[in-house]
């Protein structure tokens, strides 16, 4: 690996944002709700990119400290993205959506550093529970989360209101308190 790093997403990073969105759902898109959706995504306005870069970096106020998004960067290029929000339904209770790996990056454990990553911010936040919804057609996603302690919650949903095809929901425990600085 060359100069690798993880970052959190910020006000400004819009277009990277919709790069890496764009990237993961044109190459796999059974892991974003179908084959329609890389359409969707391409239909969002930038400014609804800016939004939620803006969202993400602290910078709106309804926002603040209730949600984070993380970018794993190879010098100037972005090779991967988790997204991890507050519920605001459920008390303690945090999500996790948009995890991906540029395949060119896979297998280098990169992927669980995002979800650690996310763990420690939801638990520096109080939740003590991370919730996830992984398509069931995503074997691979599957075996990953589990392999990180994620267990199958029972909860099932369709992936958009039109599919026949249906994703489950897991969780993780998670500690009290972080148990790795980010920067």
């Amino acid at each position: 690996m060359t100069n690798v790093q993880l970052r959190t997403i910020k006000a400004g990073d819009g277009p990277l944002l919709k790069e890496i969105t764009l990237r993961s759902v044109e190459e796999a898109p059974y892991a974003f709700g179908g084959v329609g959706t890389l359409d969707e995504e391409r239909r969002r306005p930038d400014s609804q990119w800016d939004d939620l870069a803006a969202e993400c970096g602290g910078d709106v106020e309804a926002w603040r400290d209730r949600c984070i998004g993380y970018f794993i960067m190879d010098g100037d290029s972005v090779c991967g993205k988790a997204l991890g929000y507050l519920s605001g339904k459920t008390p303690r209770l945090a999500h996790m959506s948009g995890v991906w790996i540029d395949p060119r990056y896979r297998r280098r454990r990169l992927g669980r550093w995002l979800v650690m990553a996310t763990c420690d911010w939801a638990s520096s936040k109080g939740a003590r529970r991370l919730q996830l919804w992984v398509d069931d057609t995503n074997p691979a996603g599957v075996a990953f989360y589990a392999s990180l302690g994620f267990r199958a919650t029972g909860d099932r949903r369709r992936i958009n209101p039109n599919a026949v095809e249906e994703e489950s929901s897991f969780e993780l425990a998670l500690p009290l308190a972080p148990s790795t600085p980010i920067s």
